[in-house]
């Protein structure tokens, strides 16, 4: 059995640009629906300052990116999210997200070179 085995969910993300990469984040984790944007995207260059350092403020423990490194934050709808994640451990992979089932398995196979159902390595011999 493997240590860390593929976790998928289908839902909708918060993803995080900045210096440090770019981080996605189920939204319900953080709190955030799409209500909470204006349009899809808010920017260190909007007008709306405001609701760009409030979305930075609630998004900031999230991921790596320190406040004034966060570049843009975009909530996107419906996808699948799949990550690695050692069952009873806080060890995971941080989530890539798909549009598709079979294009999340894919990455997770041709990525992580493990079983996208139950993570065990990939034998290529």
């Amino acid at each position: 059995m493997a240590f860390m085995t593929p976790a998928y969910d289908r839902t909708d993300w918060i993803e995080v640009e900045g210096r440090q990469g770019t981080y996605v984040i189920p939204a319900d984790i953080v709190g955030l629906t799409s209500k909470d944007f204006d349009d899809d995207q808010v920017s260190h260059n909007d007008d709306d300052l405001q609701k760009y350092t409030a979305l930075v403020d609630i998004v900031e423990d999230y991921q790596e990116n320190s406040a004034d490194q966060i570049e843009t934050i975009s909530f996107i709808r419906n996808k699948i999210g799949v990550r690695l994640s050692a069952s009873g451990y806080m060890d995971c992979t941080d989530w890539s997200i798909f549009d598709t089932e079979n294009a999340a398995r894919d990455f997770v196979s041709d990525f992580y070179e493990v079983d996208p159902d139950n993570g065990d390595e990939l034998d290529y011999d």
